[in-house]
């Protein structure tokens, strides 16, 4: 493997942006399994409407997350999927 892709394989921080307080809602489901998984690093949620989720603040915006992110899960509407990309892109990628 190349240095360059392993963040995807071992990410130290992953950003859900999408995470979602709605258990009908896959950014739930997502979120709680990334939580029971057992992953070691930081898992930060994001959504605009803010507030918290299994006891973890959610972020309004990509640029709100403190720790370093090598990977980002976007669950959102397609319509907003290259703008939550870019911000996350923009924010999160030397």
């Amino acid at each position: 493997m190349e240095p360059s892709i392993f963040p995807f394989f071992n990410p130290k921080g992953v950003v859900i942006v999408g995470a979602s307080a709605d258990p009908a809602k896959l950014g739930w489901s997502i979120a709680r399994n990334m939580l029971r998984s057992g992953y070691p690093g930081s898992i930060h949620f994001v959504n605009l409407k803010g507030g918290e989720l299994f006891g973890r603040p959610i972020y309004r915006t990509p640029a709100e997350v403190p720790d370093p992110v090598d990977l980002a899960v976007l669950i959102v509407p397609a319509a907003a999927t290259p703008a939550a990309l870019t911000e996350t892109w923009l924010v999160h990628c030397p």
